[in-house]
């Protein structure tokens, strides 16, 4: 068997490994942030609901990571309301789930476009441990994000299967860090 020594596969290979360095450094800054919830949170989230596009005010309590990301300086602000923040050229959309993350056969469609425009190019899933789901944020909520997986967006919705009740949901994958083999 021969080895492709071509400039081109060699950089391939190279971009292929900085691009899961990458994804390590987003996994890492993600899983087990800390976030205690105050008023500027609040504004924000209040803010963004009375923009219209969320179904109800709860919905918005997901945003609490992508500003929170965004205000302390550890991320670059989106260009596009497809993903969430930009990290070295990446364009990640955070999904906090729970178990599944469920998506309706519209918002699937449209996830699928955003990937393929290159508006979103990973997907990061998470959950929000602290988060009392049945009532809104309030000021000193102490919440540590438990990040989940993070992956390219093609193969992330590669894996979507349509529900028995409708839609389609997506299994959670633990992520694999490139430099080590542990979850």
């Amino acid at each position: 068997m021969k080895t492709d020594h071509s400039l081109k596969k060699q950089t391939e290979q190279l971009n292929f490994a900085i691009k899961d360095n990458i994804m390590d450094v987003i996994f890492n800054l993600i899983d087990n942030h800390k976030i205690i919830v105050e008023q500027h949170h609040i504004d924000y989230i209040v803010n963004e609901y009375k923009k219209g596009y969320a179904s109800n005010r709860r919905n918005c309590d997901s945003l609490l990571l992508e500003y929170d990301l965004i205000y302390k300086g550890l991320v670059d602000s989106p260009t596009h309301k497809a993903h969430d923040f930009i990290q070295n050229g990446l364009k990640v959309d955070l999904k906090e789930i729970g178990k599944w993350h469920n998506i309706n056969e519209g918002k699937l469609n449209w996830m699928k476009q955003c990937t393929v425009s290159g508006d979103v190019t990973h997907y990061l899933t998470y959950r929000a441990r602290g988060r009392d789901k049945s009532r809104l944020y309030v000021c000193g909520d102490k919440v540590t994000i438990e990040a989940i997986e993070i992956r390219e967006a093609r193969e992330y919705l590669s894996r979507a299967n349509r529900s028995q009740f409708s839609g389609h949901y997506i299994t959670p994958l633990p992520y694999l860090h490139s430099n080590k083999n542990v979850v």
